[in-house]
């Protein structure tokens, strides 16, 4: 993490899926976030495109936000918002997947850390009760 100004990464993930008339995934992730003393802001775009038989046509677009703070050298605690974007027709905010949550972070060891997280679906089309790690 950048100490002062802002920080930018780009992750591209190829996600082969085993099975019967299951499409792989590819997947671009530009992240992009600004640290202001002990606070971190990131947003972090997907951009998603199944591959093979079966793929579903167009790209598909995530949209995920953190806010969090780092209140020891080795943690911190945030809150984290989830939104599956849909455009044109059938993008209202109901058939969209929206999840806000609580997020905690903390290194381990040199090397080794964990983000845990709880999201609370908002709208029809997610989840009601999402809890990651």
């Amino acid at each position: 993490m950048a100490t002062d100004g802002y920080y930018t990464g780009l992750r591209l993930r190829y996600t082969f899926e085993d099975g019967d008339k299951k499409p792989d995934n590819f997947h671009i992730r530009p992240i992009a976030g600004l640290p202001v003393d002990q606070w971190d802001f990131r947003i972090n775009q997907i951009l998603a495109y199944q591959v093979g038989e079966y793929s579903a046509g167009g790209f598909g677009e995530d949209t995920r936000l953190q806010a969090s703070c780092r209140f020891h050298p080795d943690h911190r605690a945030g809150l984290e918002s989830f939104g599956n974007l849909k455009f044109g027709s059938g993008s209202s905010f109901d058939e969209q997947a929206r999840t806000p949550g609580p997020i905690f972070a903390s290194k381990i060891a040199p090397g080794l850390s964990y983000e845990a997280g709880y999201r609370y679906g908002l709208s029809d089309a997610a989840a009601d009760h999402t809890l990651r790690a």
